[in-house]
């Protein structure tokens, strides 16, 4: 039956390519070469194996498989919701209105077709919030017919030995603890991978992996991982791809701009008053990018956001003073290594710049800088570099006074950082700021889960996977968030 179908797959094929072939007008004779490609590339076609009883494993509902042997049987999808389906039976059925004992059964059915092996697979958990989901009816009773009509050598119950449960994340210790031999994976990576909070691991010492590759590290991954620990540890801990929560397009003409627009709006405004360009230059620009409203409302905005880039440019210029040459970063502290380039220097420190309202992650990224800055005083010193960092927004200029123990204070942070990787860390920027300054206030409650806040930490994809069914603020969070932006607000000097 295989050998006929494939035969008829090869006619039908070859009658396809003559009904071209004369539709196109060649009528030429072809080699035997193209004729071999052709039956080649006609018997490689996967199109066959979707045909009932063509292939070695075939895909079906329940219907075909009726009275016909198989020697491996394997029905998915065996949740209550699932099956039985609800069906309406024609109102002449009889054996639907009047079933009776010995009635055509498709579960019995399927099951009597098995010779070797009978698979059945059913969702037992969801896979959201873990709750319990019921298998089908028909598990149900094949289950307690087994308990009723069997028992094992040793007289337990053979159910415990026939029912698997798989556990919900490919990650699970179970699955490489060899402890159960009917769990296995072939993703032996995701060991690595695993969280020590259900393993109660850490990572290895130096000299062992992976802990060696976590030790050496560029000055950005710092920064990345202080500004979104729970983020870093989804996704290079673990492996987890985030998707970014993209903004939806609106389905009018923009008149105003708001939210990421606004904010590349100021972007672009201000690189370009950096540049030297003229105003017109830069509006024309903008117009050609498409990203400024049409007509007399994007010069309305643009005349707006230019009074607001005024000031800041004559700020910002008036810190700049004689720039110097970027210092190259490879400190070793307490086993771990930082490497990268420091940038934005002058003579007066470092200087560091964004158009927008100053924000916690802005104060972490600069004295993350600034602490690096301070181990490499004597370098900096050399190159006329004073030892501190300024850092302007459009809203305030915070400068960051001299550190005296600045290689204690990075050497911490690089361990919070390990520690980090081990577990989800209980650190959120923004809201660890506001709890510093002002407590369990009002400013705390719009940065955690403000109602007019459009992105609340709490609310983060990354915070609700790691911290699912579990509250993260409380003690570890307080002081994590003093052993973080502490030592910073103590060296901080704000201007408006």
């Amino acid at each position: 039956m295989k050998e006929e179908a494939l035969l008829q797959l090869v006619r039908d094929g070859l009658d396809e390519a003559a009904t071209l072939a004369e539709t196109v007008g060649f009528d030429r004779p072809v080699g035997l070469d193209v004729l071999r490609a052709l039956v080649r590339e006609l018997m490689d076609d996967d199109r066959g194996a979707h045909r009932f009883l063509t292939g070695r494993v075939n895909f079906c509902n329940m219907v075909p498989i009726r009275s016909i042997p198989f020697r491996v049987v394997c029905l998915i999808g065996m949740n209550g919701t699932d099956f039985p389906r609800t069906q309406r039976p024609l109102s002449f059925d009889l054996m639907a209105r009047h079933p009776r004992r010995g009635d055509r059964s498709l579960f019995l059915e399927a099951l009597l077709s098995a010779r070797d092996v009978l698979y059945l697979s059913w969702v037992g958990n969801d896979e959201r919030d873990n709750s319990l989901k019921i298998p089908s009816v028909v598990i149900d009773e094949l289950l307690d017919y087994l308990r009723r009509g069997y028992r094992l050598p040793d007289g337990t119950d053979p159910v415990a030995q026939l029912v698997v449960r798989h556990p919900l994340q490919p990650f699970s210790r179970r699955y490489f603890d060899l402890d159960d031999q009917r769990l296995f994976s072939y993703a032996r990576t995701q060991v690595e991978g695993e969280i020590p909070a259900f393993c109660d691991a850490e990572l290895p010492e130096p000299g062992e992996a992976p802990g060696t590759a976590f030790r050496t590290l560029e000055l950005e991954e710092l920064i990345r991982f202080l500004r979104n620990p729970v983020r870093c540890f989804l996704t290079e801990r673990l492996g987890l791809s985030l998707p970014e929560e993209a903004e939806a397009q609106p389905d009018t003409e923009p008149f105003d701009a708001a939210g990421m627009e606004r904010y590349r709006l100021d972007q672009a405004l201000l690189q370009g008053l950096l540049a030297g360009r003229e105003p017109a230059s830069i509006l024309a620009r903008l117009r050609g990018a498409g990203i400024l409203p049409y007509g007399a409302p994007g010069e309305l905005l643009f005349d707006e956001l230019s009074d607001a880039a005024g000031p800041f440019v004559q700020r910002l210029r008036d810190c700049l003073t004689a720039e110097a040459e970027p210092l190259e970063v490879d400190l070793s502290l307490a086993g771990f290594r930082l490497q990268g380039q420091l940038g934005n220097l002058h003579a007066t420190g470092l200087i560091d710049y964004r158009f927008g309202r100053l924000s916690a992650k802005d104060r972490l990224r600069v004295w993350i800088r600034h602490l690096v800055l301070n181990l490499l005083a004597p370098q900096g010193i050399e190159s006329g570099i004073e030892p501190t960092s300024t850092f302007i927004a459009k809203d305030l200029t915070l400068r960051l006074a001299p550190v005296a123990d600045a290689e204690g204070l990075l050497t911490d942070l690089l361990q919070l950082r390990r520690q980090g990787l081990n577990r989800p860390l209980a650190f959120f920027p923004e809201s660890a700021l506001a709890w510093l300054e002002h407590g369990y206030g009002s400013g705390f409650d719009h940065a955690w889960c403000g109602r007019y806040n459009p992105a609340p930490e709490r609310d983060q994809l990354a915070v609700r996977i790691a911290f699912r069914g579990r509250e993260p603020i409380g003690e570890e969070f307080e002081q994590t968030a003093m052993r973080v932006l502490g030592p910073m607000l103590e060296r901080s000097e704000e201007d408006a």
